[in-house]
C-alpha cells in the first residue's frame, strides 16, 4: 500500500484501499478500520458498472465479510443489476 493512504485514518485505524481501474475521476475506493482487527481480502470481483472492495474483518472471536461498493451516479440498467447480482453470487 502507498505510505499516503496511511495518512487518511486517525491513529489506531488502518486503511484498505483498491486503486480505480477504469480513466474515471477520482481515486478509488477504501475501508478504514480499526487496527486491532485483521483485515484480508475475501474476494476479487470486477465490474464496469462500479467498483467494489471485499473484505474478511476478523477479531479474536468473530468475523464478518464486508463488501464496499461504489457505483457512480446515473441511470440503473440492466448491466447493472447482473452485475450486482454477479457479485453476490
Amino acid at each position: 500500500m502507498d505510505a499516503y493512504y496511511k495518512y487518511l485514518a486517525p491513529p489506531g485505524y488502518i486503511v484498505r484501499h483498491e486503486t480505480r481501474r477504469t480513466q474515471r475521476r477520482g481515486g478509488g475506493i477504501a475501508v478504514i478500520c480499526r487496527e486491532t482487527f485483521k483485515m484480508s481480502t475475501a474476494f476479487n470481483f470486477s465490474s464496469d458498472e462500479f467498483e467494489s472492495l471485499a473484505l474478511n474483518i476478523a477479531t479474536k472471536s468473530n468475523s464478518l465479510t464486508v463488501v464496499c461498493v461504489y457505483r457512480p451516479p446515473g441511470t440503473i440498467t440492466a448491466a447493472v443489476h447482473d452485475a450486482f447480482c454477479d457479485l453476490f453470487d
